[in-house]
């Protein structure tokens, strides 16, 4: 049962201190829908004269799919209506309420342009941490069901970002699906870019199988530590740090694996092949460390032309010019002498006696006095 008649309500305005005397009626003008108009161009072309949000119902996705005019917001609310995602005006996701938005050409050199700003001003709290912490925004997406019999299957993703560039002017076009700019004074906390962690469950007692936690671009100022990349293994075994695939079937591979650079030269490198790379602060030559078909490790020159030292999986161990030790060397015992080979030595384990071989055919004794 209505307390008021309907052109009392409708009539009604702001009061208070520097109330505008507006009407219910004007601020419903505001609200433009497509339903008002014959036509979804009518609608679209008269909200174009102020600029605005047009908004639209069932059946108006397909229209509110075409570019809108660069001063009008087309806002669909639904029931359920298909817009583009990964296509240009496409129709390649279903959506309960979406937006589809135009950003004029910007002519001002000095000023970005957005399509949504939120700018928020926090307050603090007496508490360090997220569980007191202040959020600019937040999703939550959760499985119904969500640790219980009822879940179904099915991929779920909080937020998916989809970015298409392109320039065919001359002028780079620079992109990222998603550019982040953090700043803080010097305090007693940890600031970073990107911090995370994922946890497994165990459905048998719902207690924590497996948890890592990670961080990109962190400043720990109670340590002052700073550090590009970081993550820990907070329960159970991890099984990789970092792990890096190719798929050279389908021609994928990464030309170096790894590369680390002090601003004028590579001091480290791992290339496709597993090569590594070690360099020096002085930009001086470096060596290579491999390992080839066989199995056999070796340390390489700078142009990787000789082996400076190599051992191969039967433990035999060689180099390419002189081998020294700070101490001494020590031969194992054979019981039978192997095939002879100038310059070979070994210690016959009968006699513990050492025997070498000069002309590559005959085993003799070394004496000493």
């Amino acid at each position: 049962m209505l307390t008021r008649i309907a052109s009392q309500m409708f009539d009604a305005v702001a009061a208070g201190a520097g109330a505008v005397a507006r009407s219910l009626s004007d601020k419903l003008a505001e609200r433009t829908s497509v339903a008002d108009y014959d036509t979804f161009a009518h609608a679209s072309a008269e909200v174009a004269i102020d600029g605005g949000t047009l908004y639209g119902a069932a059946g108006d996705d397909v229209a509110m799919r075409a570019m809108p005019p660069s001063n009008v917001t087309y806002q669909y609310d639904g029931p359920g209506g298909y817009t583009g995602w990964f296509h240009y005006n496409g129709a390649d996701i279903k959506a309960k309420q979406f937006v589809h938005d135009r950003l004029p050409f910007n002519t001002d050199t000095t000023k970005p342009l957005t399509t949504r700003a939120i700018h928020t001003i926090a307050g603090g709290s007496t508490v360090n941490g997220p569980v007191a912490g202040a959020f600019g925004q937040t999703i939550s997406l959760m499985k119904e069901g969500f640790g219980t019999a009822a879940a179904k299957g099915g991929e779920m993703d909080a937020l998916y970002i989809v970015m298409r560039q392109d320039n065919r002017d001359g002028v780079p076009a620079d992109g990222c699906g998603i550019l982040i700019d953090v700043a803080a004074y010097d305090n007693i906390g940890f600031v970073g870019g990107i911090e995370g962690a994922t946890t497994r469950f165990r459905k048998s007692d719902n207690q924590i199988a497996t948890r890592l936690s990670y961080q990109i671009g962190c400043m720990d100022f109670a340590t002052s530590t700073e550090i590009i990349y970081y993550g820990k293994a907070v329960a159970s075994e991890i099984g990789y740090g970092i792990k890096l695939d190719c798929d050279l079937a389908s021609g994928g591979f990464y030309s170096n694996y790894i590369n680390c650079n002090n601003g004028n030269w590579d001091v480290f490198n791992i290339n496709k092949n597993g090569e590594i790379r070690v360099g020096n602060d002085s930009g001086s030559s470096g060596v290579f460390l491999a390992s080839d078909p066989s199995g056999t490790f070796s340390v390489r020159n700078n142009n990787q032309t000789s082996s400076l030292l190599s051992i191969n999986q039967a433990g035999s161990l060689e180099a390419l010019a002189t081998l020294k030790a700070g101490d001494y060397i020590q031969f194992g015992t054979r019981t039978s002498a192997p095939s002879p080979v100038a310059g070979a030595v070994y210690r016959d384990s009968a006699t513990g006696k050492l025997k070498a071989c000069e002309d590559g055919a005959t085993w003799r004794t070394i004496t000493t006095t």
